[in-house]
């Protein structure tokens, strides 16, 4: 499709902006550290740089390879948020990208959910879910975004928030109701058996799976339903 779409356009552009949008689109279709290169020697928008440092990452380039690229470019944001998603194994240096992304633009809320990502990966759930929370207060239509917060307030012992979170996610976009397994099974790792009762049940009614059944004979167990339990077993 790229391909037909370029042929089209080819005879409508000047040759510099050809070869900009065909190295562009190799890029996209293609993403290898060749064809990265191909388009860093025609472009000349500090924009695309960011596009450039998924692409890498698409390629499976390592962390140090990347950064090696990128660290340069201390004063855009953008990229120092993706370096952060670059070096999600190292938490620490995830979070000294991320927090200086946002030193640079602090309420941008694809930024602030890269802290959250970057605190997470460090076990600092406060952190995670202060900059979620934050992030869904300016874009509150990111429905994905509304399952992870509800899974950090289980971590954090908010459960009014986690349920609020949720549905609120749901509403936007109902298909993410088959979440509900993950979060009763969060809800079952912190010991919340009641909650996550009141999600894997849920569940039942529209992915029902041995492993969703296993986890609510385990919550019923939990909560002394032992009845229940057994039902499940046979």
């Amino acid at each position: 499709e790229y391909e037909a779409a370029y042929a089209e356009l080819g005879g409508i552009l000047d040759d510099n902006r050809r070869q900009y949008w065909e190295k562009k689109g190799g890029m996209v279709v293609r993403p290898s550290m060749e064809t990265v290169s191909e388009f860093m020697r025609c472009s000349y928008l500090q924009d695309d740089i960011p596009g450039m440092l998924i692409s890498l990452r698409r390629a499976g380039k390592t962390p140090e390879a990347i950064i090696d690229v990128f660290e340069q470019y201390e004063s855009d944001a953008y990229i120092q948020g993706q370096l952060a998603l670059c070096v999600l194994d190292n938490p620490a240096r995830a979070l000294e990208f991320a927090h200086h992304a946002l030193a640079m633009n602090p309420n941008d809320p694809y930024l602030l959910m890269i802290l959250s990502l970057s605190a997470n990966a460090d076990h600092d759930y406060h952190l995670a879910y202060q900059s979620i929370d934050k992030a869904l207060e300016l874009w509150p239509q990111e429905a994905k975004w509304g399952v992870y917060a509800a899974e950090l307030a289980i971590k954090m012992d908010k459960v009014a928030e986690a349920f609020s979170h949720f549905n609120k996610a749901v509403s936007i976009e109902p298909k993410l109701e088959e979440n509900n397994q993950k979060l009763g099974e969060a809800f079952l790792r912190e010991g919340d058996s009641s909650n996550a009762i009141i999600m894997l049940e849920s569940h039942q009614g529209s992915k029902n799976t041995s492993e969703s059944l296993m986890m609510l004979a385990v919550a019923y167990r939990m909560d002394g339903k032992i009845d229940k339990a057994l039902e499940i077993g046979d």
